[in-house]
């Protein structure tokens, strides 16, 4: 939470635009941009080894089955979309 609000105090309205404009920008800020996102996607990955290890100890299940168990809501969603939508996109066609 302090990064975002860091990023916002540092870039303002630009932070939730879909590019932001780094040309015009500082070195020191295009190198906390890219500092920021390093530390989020890092932060992220700890988030889901965490999300793991939980699921492993909790429902007392090897690392391998908690990887599946974590995935197996995404997986249920592509397989409604495939079986549902697919279908409809392929008749248009």
């Amino acid at each position: 939470m302090l990064i975002i609000i860091a990023q916002v105090a540092l870039y303002g309205n630009g932070m939730f635009q879909s590019e932001i404009n780094l040309e015009d920008s500082s070195m020191v800020s295009v190198a906390f941009y890219y500092f920021s996102l390093l530390l989020a996607l890092t932060l992220g990955i700890w988030t889901i080894c965490f999300a793991v290890v939980g699921i492993s100890v909790v429902q007392k299940l090897s690392v391998g089955k908690s990887i599946l168990n974590l995935m197996l809501p995404g997986l249920i969603m592509l397989a409604i979309v495939l079986l549902f939508i697919l279908p409809i996109v392929l008749m248009k066609n």
